[in-house]
């Protein structure tokens, strides 16, 4: 199965992405991501919301030092799977990997 990566459907060109906050919400049942995207002379806010999230599984890559010290983590890699929990998502940054089971991805964006 292909990968279903952020920039295809955003209809943006490969750049730098950034993740500057995740958030739960409802007991675990909503994750959401706030990156931005960068290729200059660019720069773009979007969020991803994950909702209906059946299970999340996490993978520390710091130590709880390190990561209190960092306000971001860059995407290193990430597949956004499939919706009505047909395919897991996956978001790997330099702080953590969630894989992420879920109903429905929303994606809010501050452009056109």
């Amino acid at each position: 199965m292909a990968k279903k990566l952020i920039q295809e459907i955003l209809g943006l060109n490969p750049g730098h992405f950034v993740v500057e906050s995740l958030e739960l919400d409802t007991w675990g049942s909503q994750i959401s991501f706030d990156c931005t995207y960068s290729y200059p002379p660019d720069k773009k806010s979007f969020r991803l919301i994950f909702e209906e999230c059946r299970s999340l599984e996490w993978y520390i890559q710091r130590s709880g030092d390190e990561i209190r010290k960092l306000k971001t983590a860059q995407l290193i890699a990430h597949d956004l799977g499939e919706g009505d929990h047909q395919r897991t998502a996956r978001i790997a940054t330099t702080l953590v990997e969630i894989i992420i089971s879920y109903g429905r991805l929303k994606i809010e964006r501050d452009w056109q």
